[in-house]
């Protein structure tokens, strides 16, 4: 794969303490993307709220496995008018490291802007 255009503005991922693969983590920064994951913040045993209140202060968009509490937790920010930098959820069992590195650069990170994903939930399929 090519790297990102930087004239893109390809989101940057912050990947919570359930999907933070040193793996996938580190091949999708060999390939030139702007990636966090939670032990590397000092994150270990926070909340998932408080997840995304990191991310979303950082600008970042957070990847997780947790698909009810990130639904639930996105419902409530916008209802409430809170803003965060987008949320990307997967089904674990459907991917192995390589598959999820491909899934998020084709259906992600190649395909929106930092602006497109603010306030927005996606779906790996």
């Amino acid at each position: 794969m090519a790297p990102p255009d930087p004239d893109q503005n390809p989101p940057a991922l912050y990947f919570d303490e359930d999907s933070s693969s040193r793996i996938v983590v580190k091949a999708l920064r060999a390939e030139g993307y702007d990636v966090l994951s939670t032990p590397e913040a000092d994150n270990g045993g926070n909340s998932d709220k408080q997840q995304l209140k990191f991310a979303a202060s950082k600008e970042r968009v957070l990847f997780s496995f947790n698909r009810g509490d990130f639904k639930r937790i996105h419902k409530n920010w916008w209802k409430e008018g809170i803003n965060h930098f987008g949320i990307v959820l997967a089904i674990q069992q459907r991917f192995t490291d390589k598959g999820l590195i491909l899934q998020l650069q084709r259906e992600v990170l190649e395909k929106y802007t930092k602006e497109d994903m603010k306030n927005q939930i996606f779906w790996l399929t």
